[in-house]
């Protein structure tokens, strides 16, 4: 801007009228007209590079569904097949993919190993190449917007990133280290293929995993017992998937079936994936995603509806098959009277319902559930536990008097039992403190009380250390106390 000065020669005159035209033709200041148009083109370019990076990551989600579908075909092709050793690899295959995605999703990062089995190297070497051309597209893409950004506005550096969005921070008070969330104390629906009624379970299913996992779960004729070692093919270490069938559903009976996956309190579970049918070869399929410190130890209830389902076999711990009967306890001693039937009772009973994990290892345990003369007290016990020196799992009827076991009743000086007349392992009940009637109730009991006192329970075996090292497991209990008004 050129500054004149008016003299009285008149001499200034000339420059005075440059100094007008200097004025109205000198620009403005580039904090009143370029700002504005900067700051608009710097919303435009960060609008238009979040909208690329969305195509990128619709992209590459959409490039790892595809390829879960393939070697899920592949899976389906090897097990009609035959094919024991293609299986197992087309198993891996969705098991990494599906860590893939998982991980995507929660990271936003695509990573492939560096090497794959032969038999789906064709899938993983595929992937990875479209993977790539997606990202070499999506750099060019964004060169392109730096190139048109620098062009507009003369600026060489393009603004910053679009911030990510804000991380949950830790709770007040804590050290913000990650630990698995805390699990609800009562069984939780966690999937369901339909509505139904009179549920029963049929098996319970655990799992210990180092990572993401996908299972594909038999669910018809299945009564046997069994644990198999899965590996993870990201982390490299193998994990263990248990079944213990409680009851066995015929392959007849599978068509009017509606099936359902239920928590068990107190333990991370599993999500449902896929419900039996016939063209996954009737299995239910879970996904198990670690939690806390690994292994990570999983469970659910897989649950049964059907007309049929009430007279479905069960199974016993020695495998033999039974047709379903209310267990009958065994006691030294009566803290409860026979209950009578429904009919025969009068007056109005208020009802208390109480769950509690009663575990192998330590001696009589209670749940704070105090009981009167005159209430009547239904229980059931779910789960396995294991007292056996051959770590066998059983349910609260314990280990039956059977040829498999019958080490665990042949020296009378070993596997000591705190209730001779009860089997082994069984679950014992007592109302009161040390010194009362015990009972063994297995997995039912219902019953009128016949003594005031704290319902505590125990494992069927003699309570020292030495005897108690090697027990595993935990008993879910659940006691239903109705009590008449008075």
């Amino acid at each position: 801007m050129t500054i004149c000065r008016l003299t009285s020669s008149g001499r200034s005159l000339a420059g005075s009228a440059l100094c007008c035209l200097t004025l109205a033709l000198a620009p403005l200041p580039p904090a009143a007209s370029a700002a504005p148009e900067a700051a608009s083109a710097r919303r435009d370019y960060l609008r238009e590079k979040e909208a690329l990076a969305a195509v990128r990551e619709r992209k590459l989600r959409a490039l790892l569904a595809e390829c879960l579908a393939r070697a899920e075909k592949l899976l389906e092709e090897k097990r009609k097949s035959g094919n024991i050793a293609g299986t197992a690899a087309a198993r891996t295959a969705v098991t990494l993919f599906t860590q893939c995605a998982e991980r995507f999703e929660k990271e936003k990062t695509f990573e492939l190993p560096a090497e794959a089995r032969r038999e789906i190297s064709d899938i993983v070497e595929d992937c990875r190449k479209r993977q790539a051309e997606i990202e070499s597209n999506y750099a060019v893409d964004i060169e392109a917007l730096d190139f048109r950004y620098a062009e507009d506005t003369g600026e060489e550096t393009p603004p910053a990133e679009i911030p990510p969005p804000p991380q949950p921070q830790p709770a007040p008070g804590s050290d913000g280290a990650a630990g698995p969330p805390p699990q609800p104390d009562t069984p939780q629906v966690m999937g369901s293929q339909g509505p139904g009624e009179n549920w029963v379970t049929f098996a319970r299913w655990e799992a210990e995993v180092y990572g993401l996992q996908v299972f594909h779960v038999k669910v018809l004729g299945r009564f046997k017992e069994g644990s198999t070692r899965v590996s993870d093919p990201i982390v490299g270490k193998q994990g263990v998937e248990t079944y213990l069938p409680v009851r066995v559903i015929p392959v007849a009976a599978a068509p009017g079936c509606v099936f359902r996956v239920m928590s068990v309190p107190g333990m991370p579970s599993a999500d449902p994936v896929r419900w039996p049918e016939h063209a996954n070869r009737w299995s239910i399929t879970l996904r198990v995603r670690p939690q806390g410190e690994v292994p990570s130890r999983h469970a659910v209830e897989l649950q049964v509806s059907s007309p049929e389902a009430a007279g479905f076999k069960v199974v016993g711990a020695d495998g033999a098959l039974t047709e379903p009967a209310p267990a009958q306890p065994e006691t030294n001693a009566a803290p409860a009277e026979a209950t009578p039937p429904p009919e025969s009772r009068g007056g109005p009973a208020r009802a208390e319902q109480h769950d509690f994990r009663v575990p192998a290892r330590p001696s009589w345990r209670g749940g704070g559930v105090r009981v009167r003369k005159g209430d009547e007290v239904e229980i059931t016990a779910a789960g396995t536990w294991s007292c056996g020196s051959g770590g066998e799992s059983v349910d609260a009827n314990g280990y039956p008097r059977s040829v498999r076991f019958a080490a665990y009743y042949a020296n009378p000086d070993r596997n000591r039992r705190q209730l001779p007349a009860a089997n082994f392992g069984a679950l014992l009940m007592r109302v009161g403190p040390a010194g009362g009637p015990v009972m063994a109730i297995g997995t039912r009991f219902a019953g009128t009380m016949a003594a005031d006192g704290e319902l505590q329970f125990d494992i069927n075996e003699e309570d020292t250390t030495e005897a108690r090292g090697d027990n595993r497991g935990n008993l879910d209990v659940r006691i239903l106390v109705k009590r008449p008004l008075r």
